[in-house]
């Protein structure tokens, strides 16, 4: 993904979208000091969530724990961004609070989260019973096939590989 965004940049500027997801292919790649030059660090701008979650990969605790202690838990338009960090950083218990109270409010929000900032939210039985709960089972892109008519040429040549590698 980095790569493709990188491409990317050889033919147009970057806009908000872009440093967006430039930011999080970075910081998926294990880069966060990097994620941190794309991801803009203005509360209103919506990068704050890859900010801080590059903060905490960064090793950078202070600043994170500044930034995490200004947001206001108790104003239900943050509690989706706080989600998503608590899940990032390992507090399971604070993601899954917040994850209910938003449900609570608005269950149709429960198809919003299908997103990489709650990966590491998988491993534990809540995430599969509150996705099975709320008809999400697997994650979106398991349910998409993809099994494309391959040009005959290119099926001798991967038949050839198979073949020298045994």
């Amino acid at each position: 993904a980095v790569e493709a965004l990188e491409s990317i940049l050889e033919w147009r500027p970057p806009d908000d979208q872009f440093r967006w997801q430039y930011g999080v292919a970075l910081l998926f790649a294990g880069e966060p000091e990097k994620a941190l030059e794309w991801f803009d660090a203005d509360r209103d701008s919506g990068h704050m969530v890859g900010y801080m979650a590059a903060l905490y990969d960064a090793g950078r605790r202070e600043e994170f724990e500044r930034l995490l202690s200004a947001e206001d838990p108790s104003a239900p338009n943050e509690w989706e961004g706080l989600a998503r960090v608590y899940a990032w950083i390992g507090d399971n218990d604070r993601a899954f609070e917040l994850i209910e109270m938003i449900i609570q409010r608005d269950t149709v929000k429960a198809r919003d989260f299908d997103t990489d900032f709650y990966a590491r939210l998988e491993g534990d039985p809540r995430w599969a019973e509150f996705r099975a709960r709320h008809g999400y089972d697997e994650r979106t892109s398991a349910n998409i096939r993809f099994d494309p008519k391959l040009p005959d040429e290119i099926l001798r040549m991967l038949e050839k590989d198979r073949a020298a590698a045994k």
